[in-house]
């Protein structure tokens, strides 16, 4: 995933500027528990999951069974705002 200063470099080769970031943190209502469930279940139905080979596919279902199973699961995103 490209970070906000790789797009920014990116889109200002041709003449965008940044004008705003905002970091958003979003927490799920699924747990660890719940996440490693549904992605064993879609694993062979989501495309994204598809693409991860089998080793890379157990290492993340390991590193989620892992964690506590009632812990939220948390998601960040970036807002980037151009102008050219």
């Amino acid at each position: 995933m490209p970070s906000a200063s790789g797009t920014v470099g990116l889109f200002g080769c041709s003449g965008y500027l940044q004008v705003g970031l905002s970091e958003v943190v979003g927490v799920e209502r699924a747990t660890a528990r719940t996440s490693a469930a549904w992605v064993r279940t879609m694993r062979t139905a989501d495309t994204l999951l598809a693409s991860f080979d089998d080793d890379e596919f157990q290492v993340g279902v390991a590193n989620l069974e892992h964690l506590p199973a009632d812990r939220p699961i948390t998601h960040a995103l970036a807002l980037l705002a151009l102008r050219r």
